[in-house]
């Protein structure tokens, strides 16, 4: 059997008929030699006549998206593809992440892949900087020279902050891509108070012990108030109060990072290149909107936040009122976007244009290479 070129990695609990998909669906549309690592959390193990490249490994316990650490740590191939189980790549996309990986360079541990559902919405995290769990590529050797892995504690929810986290403290980066990724969305075993209650469980120890000293209590709050809006305006609020009162502490071992590298990560360092003196309209909240005003406010600029949801529009997001889309365009100023998730800067670029007025992306300050 030839060496495999790609690693495929995925978890799955309580869901077969979704492992089945994927697996034929790989059998049929991928060319080159690759392997597959099925980690079945379930309680019962799956029958099924798996190939000698597909290797299942029922784990008899739930141990969540750590699950992926096994099949990375076994994987006999220099590129690991990291999917959900209702996830899958489009057809010859696999072999392009083959001959994008070539093109990175030694400080680039992978690539952050569309998110796409079969309906053509779009899926993404709320940082450009951060990967979807739906689809990512990694190095292995990356994986392996830094020891990055998915948190143990976390089971589900605020791993893929984590570990982007570590890559950054670790002096690397991702690099948005074009790779296509299919969402399947499965809605078996999705419940919104179990998701609540991990984001909760999960919100400190996502980010403690790993940002700067100086802004980790803010950092904490900010991704608290967020989570709390969002849990209010889908009726879970309880679940997630029950899930902070849980709170697990980290069982990662990582530095701090430096200011630059979480600047990197949380796009400080393109705010700060924001001109003085100006008036800024942040179009989506992001992840650190109070933040980032905060830069700019320290900069003698007046700024504001508008954001499509509705939650947060009822109560102020900490020391921000949210306003609507229609009362942004009331104001005169810079209308900023590229600081949410991708989906988010699309939608605002649509909706802007439509209104007749400009936009400046962040990203355009970047200096990195964040588009391969």
């Amino acid at each position: 059997m030839l060496e495999p070129q790609i690693s495929i990695i995925f978890p799955t609990y309580n869901r077969p008929e979704e492992v089945i998909f994927n697996l034929e669906f790989f059998r049929q549309n991928i060319s080159v030699p690759y392997e597959v690592f099925i980690l079945d959390n379930s309680p019962t193990q799956m029958n099924y006549d798996f190939n000698s490249n597909e290797h299942y490994t029922f784990l008899n316990e739930n141990i969540g998206t750590s699950s992926r650490n096994l099949g990375m740590q076994n994987a006999n191939s220099p590129i690991c593809l990291l999917l959900d189980d209702d996830s899958h790549p489009e057809t010859g996309e696999v072999e392009r992440i083959i001959e994008k990986l070539e093109l990175l360079d030694d400080s680039e541990a992978g690539l952050i892949c569309e998110i796409h559902n079969p309906d053509g919405n779009r899926e993404a995290s709320l940082l450009p900087t951060v990967f979807h769990g739906a689809g990512v590529v990694f190095k292995t050797s990356m994986i392996q020279k830094h020891n990055l892995a998915y948190p143990e504690n976390f089971c589900f929810y605020g791993e893929e902050y984590r570990l982007t986290l570590d890559i950054y403290a670790a002096g690397l980066s991702l690099k948005n891509s074009d790779i296509k990724i299919i969402h399947r969305r499965s809605s078996k075993g999705r419940d919104l108070k179990k998701i609540f209650y991990y984001l909760g469980r999960n919100n400190k120890t996502i980010w403690q012990d790993i940002v700067p000293t100086s802004i980790e209590e803010n950092i904490i709050n900010e991704s608290k108030a967020r989570y709390d809006l969002t849990a209010a305006k889908e009726c879970v609020s309880h679940a997630f109060e029950e899930g902070l009162n849980d709170e697990i502490t980290s069982d990662l071992n990582m530095n701090r990072m430096t200011t630059f590298n979480f600047g990197r990560f949380a796009l400080i360092d393109k705010f700060k290149q924001l001109e003085n003196d100006k008036t800024y309209i942040l179009c989506g909240t992001g992840k650190f909107p109070s933040t980032w005003a905060t830069i700019l406010k320290e900069k003698s600029c007046t700024v504001y936040v508008t954001d499509f949801n509705k939650a947060f529009h009822q109560k102020p997001f900490l020391d921000l009122d949210i306003l609507t889309p229609e009362k942004a365009l009331e104001l005169t100023g810079t209308y900023i976007i590229g600081h949410s998730s991708l989906c988010d800067t699309l939608k605002w670029q649509d909706y802007l244009s439509q209104n007749s007025k400009n936009n400046f992306n962040l990203n355009d300050l970047i200096h990195e290479r964040q588009f391969i």
